[in-house]
């Protein structure tokens, strides 16, 4: 059950802070600075009690903000692989965002985008390629979704087991599982299976008894808890928590009844989705003879019927979504795309050569002309991270499309040139490995490598090859 981000990250230091101030002189603070610092006793307790999810999650609780208007993105372009076929996003231009995103990173241009209702296709030389649309989310009994609550209530994020063993006595559900607990290296931890304002006092309460050996009241740690988010109170904190309904990633159940057929329900949380993955399994025939519970703290549960699916997928599935966020510079298409009515087709265009001026795919990926080479069938293009350089080389076919993946980066730093039977080559991990040939280069086309490479390239280049001659 992954929460969604709130904004900027808060540490454990802020957050233990106000724990520790609201406990007063029930703690000695062996530190005399202003905030809590790691391997502090107090700041381990609340770090082996709760992780940043929970304390997100309480954040969202106490000051909710805009709520989401998530959508669901399905990719049906193999080629579209930087991030996931099905992905959830938090408006319409976000997930237009990603979709254009990969279209760039795949050199695969999308020509135009068409409306049916709510849905929008991104449409491609093969047709429809990606889809982005409002999540239509299914909602269980809320007697259920109690039910599924009262057995979260408590558990641990390691002990799948007991979850399992909790959730059994509901139709539906029998036949799950979970892992020995004692097989979890992070048996260790008190964080709460579920983040609910409940779960995450109940943990605060058991990893101070355990880490610092003070047995406190539940209801003076619930109290410390709210005013920790800023709420006056328990009560209200527990108020907020019933009108917030957008504190988590979408989930999403698929029933795979065919190799070309999925059935599936989109969910808000957790407690809803589990449960409407009980009503599902009742109205399956057969039903699965298992249920397996693992990645507890992101929620993913798989079964199979027998016989299983023709295409080998599990019969059940229930997960959290992914949310990947795309770049700023990515959003900011969609936004011209989707309000101002720019045609996306004039993000892509045909291929460059050498030294022209950029293409306009290169320009909508954020690259600068002096970090782009054409060369024939082939581009590379420069970036930089942590003040160091890397570049990636993409192979084309006649409509400017990549073909297959990208060559992984090659750190210049690490990079040198060597000459193999003769023949050049462009090496990676201080001359341990080859990362491109360059035997099948011609001349013109090594002299543009190496002067975009960098001097060091060229006179290493100069140098070897010298050598070389003069040995023969």
């Amino acid at each position: 059950m992954a929460v969604r981000s709130s904004g900027p990250n808060e540490d454990y230091r802020g957050f233990a802070s106000r724990l520790h101030a609201e406990f007063g002189a029930g703690f000695e603070h062996p530190s005399k600075s202003k905030f809590i610092g790691p391997g502090v006793p107090f700041f381990q307790a609340v770090l082996d009690s709760i992780d940043d999810q929970d304390i997100g999650y309480l954040r969202l609780v106490a000051h909710p903000g805009p709520s989401p208007h998530w959508h669901s993105v399905d990719v049906f372009e193999p080629r579209l692989d930087r991030y996931y076929p099905l992905q959830a996003s938090e408006s319409l231009e976000a997930g237009a965002a990603l979709v254009i995103e990969q279209a760039l990173y795949a050199r695969l241009p999308i020509l135009s985008v068409t409306r049916r209702g709510e849905r929008y296709d991104f449409i491609g030389k093969t047709g429809v390629i990606a889809s982005v649309a409002p999540t239509a989310f299914a909602g269980p009994p809320r007697f259920l979704v109690e039910r599924v609550l009262t057995g979260l209530k408590g558990v641990r994020y390691c002990d799948s087991a007991r979850l399992a063993k909790r959730l059994n006595s509901i139709p539906g559900l029998e036949m799950l599982h979970g892992d020995d607990p004692r097989s979890d290296a992070g048996a260790r931890y008190e964080y709460p299976i579920y983040p609910t304002a409940a779960n995450i006092a109940a943990a605060l309460k058991r990893g101070f008894a355990r880490y610092l050996g003070l047995d406190l009241k539940l209801s003076r740690v619930q109290e410390a808890t709210a005013h920790a988010v800023g709420i006056s109170n328990w009560s209200t904190l527990v108020a907020l928590e019933g009108r917030c309904n957008h504190a988590f990633v979408p989930l999403v159940l698929l029933e795979n009844e065919h190799a070309s057929h999925r059935q599936r329900q989109f969910f808000r949380d957790g407690a809803s989705a589990i449960a409407g993955l009980a009503e599902m399994t009742r109205r399956l025939t057969p039903r699965p003879d298992r249920l397996g519970v693992s990645h507890i703290r992101s929620l993913c549960i798989t079964g199979d019927r027998s016989p299983s699916s023709a295409d080998g997928n599990p019969s059940l599935e229930l997960y959290t979504l992914p949310d990947d966020v795309a770049s700023n510079e990515s959003l900011q298409l969609a936004i011209s795309v989707l309000r101002d009515g720019v045609d996306i087709a004039s993000f892509f265009a045909v291929k460059a050569n050498g030294r022209e001026p950029l293409v306009p795919i290169d320009k909508a990926r954020g690259n600068k002309p002096s970090d782009v080479l054409y060369l024939g069938n082939r581009v590379f293009t420069r970036s930089t991270s942590n003040d160091k350089e890397y570049v990636m080389m993409e192979l084309l076919n006649d409509d400017n499309e990549r073909v297959g993946q990208a060559l992984d980066s090659l750190a210049l730093y690490k990079a040198h040139i060597a000459f193999d039977a003769g023949k050049p080559v462009l090496t990676e991990n201080y001359n341990r490995e080859t990362w491109l040939s360059l035997h099948d280069f011609a001349g013109d086309e090594i002299r543009a490598l190496l002067e975009f490479l960098g001097p060091r390239f060229s006179n290493e280049f100069e140098t070897r090859f010298f050598s070389l001659s003069a040995g023969a």
